[in-house]
């Protein structure tokens, strides 16, 4: 994450927030340096597509699936109130190339890596990350729980491949 509300400890990251316009990490100048390291102005090479989720107290039965040039970022209001859960049935995220998530408050849970007999050519090892999978993406967590969660392979809790990563009071137990 480039930048944190130290107050509220809520992330800035890629798109402009109440806080300022930060800059897309995967943006390459011509000159070969990275768009974050020297933000650029009136250059739309930001995200695509843009999604803010604040959640409620309650459980969601989600498995989500953030694709090239999305950002998704999610609020709920404390790991013990806010539950995200995989239903056993996949990776609760995948992020895919060039995807951004950003989580905080959150319990992520139940998520199920299965090995898969058609190999997705160009994303990686199925059978990986039981909470989290991210492929050559951005994952950003405050404040968060993942636990209970299985993969086949490797990486119950989370799986990242040629990614960011940014955890910050994050609590990763119980996963398989």
């Amino acid at each position: 994450v480039r930048a944190v509300d130290p107050n509220s400890f809520q992330p800035k990251i890629g798109f402009k927030t109440r806080y300022g316009l930060i800059a897309n990490p995967y943006v390459v100048q011509a000159n070969g340096d990275v768009d974050a390291a020297s933000f650029t102005a009136n250059r739309n090479q930001y995200y695509r597509r843009t999604k803010v989720i604040n959640l409620s107290a309650r459980v969601y039965r989600e498995n989500v699936v953030i694709r090239k040039k999305r950002c998704v970022t999610s609020c709920g209001v404390g790991a013990n109130l806010t539950v995200i859960d995989g239903r056993r049935s996949a990776s609760v995220f995948r992020v895919e190339e060039g995807g951004t998530l950003t989580i905080s408050g959150v319990r992520v849970r139940n998520g199920n890596a299965k090995i898969k007999r058609k190999h997705i050519a160009g994303l990686g090892l199925n059978g990986c990350g039981g909470a989290f999978w991210v492929w050559s993406g951005y994952l950003a967590l405050f404040d968060c729980v993942i636990e209970h969660n299985k993969a086949a392979e490797t990486g119950g809790g989370i799986y990242a491949a040629h990614s960011y990563e940014s955890l910050s009071r994050v609590s990763i137990r119980h996963n398989q």
